[in-house]
Order: C-alpha cells, then sequence, then structure tokens
C-alpha cells in the first residue's frame, strides 16, 4: 500500500518494549528523597562513605526520574496516537461494511478494528494513575493492524483498503502521526539536556555511556533513526 504508517508502527514498537520493562505496579515517582538526603548529608558531613553512599543515591533518583519522565512523554504520545486512531478506525469501519461483496479478509480487519476500538474504550484516560500498560498494549495493537495492512500483497482486498484509506483522509492522518513524533522527540530532547545539565563531573563519568547516547541522539537527524536508537539502547541503561 502506498499509505505510510511508519510513524505509527515506530511508536506501537517503543511503546510496547517500555510496557514489558517496566510494568506499571513497578513505577513510582518518589518525591520525599530530597529532604531525606538533606538531612543524611548535614549529619554525616565529613563521613566519606557517607558522602559517596548520599552522591550514589541522587544519581539513582535521577536516572530513576529520567525514566519516569520518559515514560510519561510517551504515554502522552501513545494517548493521542489512541484519540486519532479511535477517529480513524470508527471511519474505516463504516466506510469498509459499505463496499459490496467483501471478502473474509476485509471482515477480519472491520473486527480487527472492532476489536481495538472496544480495547480503547477500556481504558480510563482520567485515571490518576495513567494506564500505562493497557495505553501501550492499545498502541501495539492497533500497530499490529496497520503492519499487517502495509505488508498485504498487490491485489484486490489491498485496493479496497487503500480505497478506504484515501477516502477517510489518510493523508491528514499521517501527517497528524508525524507531528506527533517530532513534539515527541523534542519533549524527549528537553528531559535529556535537563538530566545531563544535572550531573556533576563525577556523575558523567560513571554515566558517560549514557552521556555519549545522548550525544549522539541529539545530532541525529532521522527521526526514525532516534526511534532505533531508543529501543535498541536506553532500556539497557536501566536493566
Amino acid at each position: 500500500m502506498s499509505t505510510s504508517w511508519i510513524v505509527l508502527l515506530l511508536s506501537c514498537c517503543m511503546a510496547s518494549w517500555f510496557a514489558a520493562a517496566f510494568p506499571q505496579q513497578a513505577i513510582s515517582k518518589t518525591n520525599e528523597p530530597q529532604t531525606a538526603l538533606s538531612q543524611e548529608s548535614s549529619s554525616a558531613a565529613t563521613d566519606n562513605n557517607a558522602s559517596s553512599k548520599n552522591t550514589n543515591t541522587k544519581l539513582s533518583l535521577a536516572k530513576n526520574d529520567l525514566l519516569l519522565d520518559t515514560l510519561e512523554i510517551l504515554a502522552n504520545q501513545s494517548t493521542d496516537i489512541l484519540h486519532t486512531s479511535n477517529n480513524l478506525m470508527r471511519n474505516l469501519i463504516a466506510e469498509l461494511k459499505v463496499q459490496p461483496n467483501r471478502t473474509t479478509e476485509i471482515d477480519s480487519y472491520i473486527d480487527r478494528f472492532d476489536q481495538a476500538l472496544k480495547h480503547i474504550e477500556g481504558i480510563d484516560f482520567a485515571a490518576e494513575q495513567p494506564q500505562l500498560e493497557d495505553i501501550f498494549a492499545s498502541v501495539d495493537e492497533i500497530g499490529e493492524i496497520f503492519y499487517d495492512i502495509e505488508d498485504m500483497d498487490d491485489g484486490n482486498d489491498s485496493e479496497v483498503l487503500q480505497r478506504a484509506f484515501d477516502r477517510v483522509g489518510a493523508e491528514s492522518i499521517d501527517r497528524q502521526f508525524r507531528e506527533n513524533m517530532e513534539h515527541t522527540l523534542m519533549a524527549l530532547a528537553k528531559v535529556f539536556d535537563g538530566f545531563v545539565n544535572s550531573l556533576s563531573e563525577v556523575d558523567r563519568q560513571a554515566e558517560y555511556q549514557l552521556i555519549d547516547w545522548f550525544e549522539r541522539f541529539q545530532k541525529e537527524d532521522d527521526f526514525e533513526e532516534k526511534l532505533g536508537n531508543l529501543i535498541d539502547e536506553f532500556l539497557k541503561f536501566f536493566e
């Protein structure tokens, strides 16, 4: 098919990696350690071991916040994708259902779109604790559907789906996905810059591999390559 859904596919891949690696129940951002660390520092100012432990703890907390901020950005991105995809799939179902002499394959895509919509409807986007696993899983599910459509052999079913995409404004939606990714990458860059700038020289030496990754991330102009770097390398720093 001629329509490109690469942004959504890459987004889904990234989302599924994060969902698998960081279950929601294991995620917690703590605001208390700053006070505890200040007390520890003042009570053991002359103790080198305590100072070293304090530094390591601060670095660990900073990395934890980096991860959670990254997850929040990806969750927001994925939520936007789901809202856009929700309208897209409803319109596609309406278009496909009026097609005469539908094949079983077209019907199967209608069923898959319908099932994906039900999963989206089951997500409480207003919940105080974001349902990250459900959000990421739904994005991944939609990505798999679009991937299968993109991978179809040329033929009547492929043409039917392509025409349906064209009628619901596929180019405009594709542009929305791309703009979504551009904003996501800008937000990630801001978070990464903030983390790097907060590090002491000692911390920079301890996390030199992560610093090197950030520098390569900044220099890379191809957003698809950036996503590849995120998927392939970023998670390794939090294993």
